[in-house]
């Protein structure tokens, strides 16, 4: 599995869990464009959309753009917002924290051993 980031700001990665990082500073475009999603899909070898599960904090910025591409996608919900409960009533998977994460992408992995 990789790990990457796609954010509208930049960090060093040197050093960290990350495996590679796709950055609005750098490439020009910023969420909710679907360029940086293409872009990322790119970065991660060309793999298949449906082989990616994109994590964001944004239904607007992260969970719709990565959808519309096909992509997974899992809503984090760290101040339990109106917007997040109302997407999490119509279907969105949403959790409240990086471990809850954890948990879901295990769920999937399951799933997908069984299959």
């Amino acid at each position: 599995m990789l790990l990457a980031a796609t954010n509208d700001w930049f960090w060093n990665m040197q050093d960290s869990e990350w495996d590679f990082g796709v950055f609005s500073g750098i490439e020009g475009v910023e969420k909710p464009d679907p360029e940086i999603f293409k872009i990322a899909v790119k970065a991660a070898g060309n793999i298949c959309p449906e082989q990616i599960l994109h994590i964001g904090d944004n239904l607007r910025k992260d969970y719709q753009p990565a959808r519309s591409l096909g992509m997974r996608a899992l809503l984090i919900d760290r101040f339990s917002t109106p917007e997040a409960h109302t997407a999490k009533e119509t279907g969105v998977p949403v959790v409240a924290d990086l471990l809850e994460a954890q948990e879901y992408i295990t769920s999937m992995e399951d799933q997908i051993a069984i299959s």
